[in-house]
């Protein structure tokens, strides 16, 4: 029998798996365990990188985790309620990364109860 796989580990997992989906959201802990996953991951594949001559690996492992890693962003950003292209904005978008949830119109069932001129 298979063991079951933890949930540090089927964050990134999912993550990966969502390559290409700006689209939903991203809770805070699945975007930080994601963080973790690629900080770790570039730290080993930069230890790889040193024993072997040419220093190719660590760049394309970059370059592979650049797009799930704005992608999960936007997600974040979206599960806080705002725009994916908050992220431009340098530290406003580091406050909101570790706020915590709120109702939005990307989990709503209704997203036209949400008003978006921003006039109550």
């Amino acid at each position: 029998m298979i063991a079951p796989v933890p949930s540090f580990l089927q964050s990134p997992i999912n993550t990966l798996g969502r390559y290409f989906d700006y689209q939903g959201t991203a809770s805070r802990s699945e975007f930080w365990l994601f963080v973790l996953f690629s900080w770790l991951s570039s730290f080993a594949v930069g230890l790889v990188d040193a024993l072997v001559p040419g220093e190719v690996l660590g760049s394309i492992w970059n370059l592979l985790l650049f797009i799930p890693t704005v992608t999960c962003a936007i997600r974040r950003m979206h599960d806080v309620d705002h725009r994916g292209w908050y992220l431009l904005i340098p530290f406003y978008n580091i406050i909101m990364l570790v706020f915590p949830s709120r109702p939005n119109r990307w989990q709503s069932s209704n997203p036209e109860e949400f008003n978006w001129s921003g006039k109550a």
